[in-house]
């Protein structure tokens, strides 16, 4: 029976050791006389035994040992062993595969939506607008994006332009809103649909005329009042009819646009004080020109004279520049005149 035992314990768990220490024959021996069972005993050196013994007798063996030798678990074996590694990694295994299914189900939705370029819409709103065509934060990811930005679309009339793209769980909503219009903006567009002519600002000499839209009427180097009309608004169209009676012009009116350089010569006059000489007349000349001329204006020459009358002296000349001389001027319409 005894032997039966021992066979089952090897069959069940048996640990394989290293022994080491001085007589350890002695050990064995008495080991032996007190029933535990060896097998595949080695023998390493006259002080070291490799040996194989039953889990049950090696808590006994090594209290033989005592602290005379060193025993080292070399390896184990037997059902036992095999069966708590097999459920060890069977849950193991068991804990890979709930983590893979909880990883995998969560990768099937939507974890965040963020909402970008809001400025003047409620992000809310959007959010509500997504949400009611099946994007929200736990929504699958398979939801239809087409419909998402349809939706925003048709709810809100100051986007213009909506992407919907996702990225593993993240989901973004892009937006861009129309510009809202100033009044000035408003005003200046409304300005540039009524029909106007380029008339000169003040009595210039035309240098350069660049006309982009309209009649050019001058020429460079001629000479031009003030309020002459530069770049006329109105454009005469050739009609085609086969009415030998019909008028075949028609005058097109249009808001009329170009650059116009030319030379402007200002006149200046005034008296100086008692006292007064060439560097206060300068002063005040330049005075003068801050008030008058305009910053962007170019000067070309500049005349500085004195006439003395009884006790009083007077100072006058002519300052040419060359600037930007056109401004708008409306076409007021006639109720006879051709549209």
């Amino acid at each position: 029976m005894l032997g039966l035992f021992n066979q089952s314990s090897f069959s069940g768990h048996w640990i394989r050791v290293e022994i080491e220490g001085f007589r350890v024959e002695k050990l064995i021996s008495k080991a032996i006389a007190e029933g535990i069972v060896f097998r595949h005993i080695r023998c390493i050196s006259d002080t070291c035994m490799e040996l194989t013994l039953t889990a049950e007798d090696f808590g006994y063996f090594r209290r033989l040992a005592g602290s005379r030798f060193r025993i080292t678990l070399i390896d184990e074996g037997g059902v036992r062993p095999a069966m708590t590694s097999f459920i060890r990694n069977r849950l193991l295994i068991c804990g890979l595969l709930v983590f893979l299914l909880v990883f995998g189900v969560q990768s099937l939705f939507i974890r965040e939506v963020s909402v970008i370029g809001c400025k003047g819409v409620d992000e809310n709103a959007i959010r509500e607008c997504a949400r009611e065509a099946g994007l929200y934060e736990g929504a699958l990811r398979g939801f239809d994006a087409a419909r998402v930005k349809t939706s925003i679309f048709e709810s809100f009339d100051n986007i213009v332009w909506v992407k919907v793209a996702t990225q593993g769980n993240y989901a973004e909503i892009r937006i861009a809103e129309a510009q809202a219009e100033s009044p000035e903006s408003a005003e200046a567009r409304a300005k540039m649909r009524r029909p106007c002519n380029i008339v000169a600002a003040q009595d210039c000499y035309v240098e350069t005329v660049r006309t982009f839209r309209g009649v050019s009427m001058v020429e460079p180097d001629s000479f031009v009042k003030k309020g002459g009309i530069l770049i006329s608004g109105k454009i005469p169209v050739e009609m085609s009819t086969y009415d030998e009676d019909a008028d075949k012009t028609k005058t097109l009116k249009v808001h009329a646009d170009g650059e116009v350089i030319g030379r402007v010569p200002y006149y200046y006059s005034f008296y100086l004080n008692h006292g007064e000489g060439k560097r206060q007349a300068e002063a005040r000349v330049r005075e003068w020109i801050k008030e008058n001329i305009p910053e962007d204006a170019q000067i070309l020459n500049k005349s500085l004279n004195f006439q003395q009358k009884e006790n009083i002296m007077k100072v006058y000349g002519v300052i040419e520049t060359r600037q930007q001389v056109g401004i708008e001027k409306e076409i007021i319409f006639e109720n006879n005149s051709n549209r």
